[in-house]
């Protein structure tokens, strides 16, 4: 696998940990805000970008290991 795969890789996961700090703040706000009706759908967001990154973690992994 070239290097500029995995440099792609990095770039999501970038991106995913950037989404994971908007999710993480937005529900900080919801709890803030005392909007307890909007915390379970907050809390699934973040769940889902958790799996995206544990994905995302995985796939760099083995495109480092291919690429050395």
């Amino acid at each position: 696998m070239p290097i500029d795969a995995v440099s792609e890789m990095l770039w999501r996961e970038r991106r995913l940990l950037e989404l994971l700090l908007f999710k993480l703040e937005e529900e900080q706000l919801v709890l803030a805000a005392g909007r307890n009706r909007w915390l379970a759908h907050a809390t699934r967001e973040l769940e889902t970008v958790f799996e995206e990154i544990n994905v995302a973690e995985l796939e760099r992994a083995v495109g480092v290991n291919a690429a050395a």
